[in-house]
């Protein structure tokens, strides 16, 4: 069984790289996970719950890498057996930076199976492959649009250290002058003005506008229908797939709204006669 394919992460190819290897966070994201331990720096073991049913069942393994070449390339090598059979596979992942920020995985591979799961057929057994590869990439892109979501709040909600200083130092309003003009020592009154509490923190203080660099290194924002397209497993992570989806979803929706208004129409004109 062939297992090939792409997917788009908005990530650098660091961090991607960094998530590959980061067993915690695999725990999180492997559909199905049970438990998943590191035994040595280039081995991990693991036990998932499979829920599709032409798989479904609860298999343990292991999967090595070897041939690493960080952060670009790896070499995968799995293992792994469960009531429905045994399994043994290998393939290559590779990272590619397209862009500052953008990082397209590219994996291939070949598949053995063997016992009662070799008898679904190759076409199911690879569907179902294919269907856990993506929801597995569509979990760490939610992890990686959270993290990008979480410095621009923060950059947002707080202004910088300077203007909270200077904020802070300003003189109070009880030491500016109160009157239409100052009293000097030499006995003469020398007009000044006078300053409301809106003018003097406006005087003490600069205006603070929200940084907008960290906003524009953000990915773009995805409507419900992008991100379901996504989570379903439909698109290969890139804005322009999941946009295309969502266009097919929503044109589907109306189509469907539309049928059911006609045949809602139809059966009312029929119980009236």
């Amino acid at each position: 069984m062939d297992i090939s394919g792409s997917y788009t992460l908005y990530a650098t190819r660091e961090r991607v790289w960094s998530a590959l290897r980061d067993p915690d966070l695999l725990r999180r994201i492997v559909p199905g996970c049970e438990s998943l331990e590191m035994i040595d720096a280039n081995t991990y073991h693991g036990r998932v719950n499979i829920g599709i049913a032409a798989v479904k069942g609860v298999y343990e393994g292991t999967l090595r890498m070897s041939e690493q070449r960080p952060p670009e390339s790896c070499r995968m090598v799995v293992d792994g057996k469960g009531a429905q059979g045994v399994l043994h596979g290998e393939g290559t992942v590779a990272l590619e930076e397209r862009e500052p920020g953008v990082t397209v995985v590219r994996y291939a591979g070949q598949a053995q199976l063997g016992g009662a799961i070799a008898s679904v057929g190759m076409r199911v057994a690879s569907g179902a492959a294919n269907m856990l590869t993506r929801g597995f990439f569509a979990k760490l892109a939610d992890v990686f649009a959270e993290e990008s979501a979480a410095p621009v709040a923060a950059a947002v909600a707080m202004p910088p250290a300077d203007v909270l200083d200077s904020a802070s130092t300003a003189p109070p309003l009880s030491a500016l002058p109160t009157g239409t003009g100052a009293t000097h020592t030499t006995g003469r009154t020398a007009s000044a003005p006078v300053l409301t509490p809106t003018e003097t923190t406006a005087r003490s203080a600069p205006a603070y506008t929200a940084p907008t660099t960290a906003r524009s290194s953000a990915p773009p924002r995805r409507s419900p229908l992008m991100r379901f397209a996504r989570r379903a497993g439909l698109s290969d992570g890139s804005i322009e797939s999941e946009r295309r989806w969502a266009n097919v979803l929503l044109g589907g929706i109306a189509a469907a709204t539309v049928l059911v208004a006609t045949l809602a129409f139809v059966l009312r004109r029929v119980s009236k006669r």
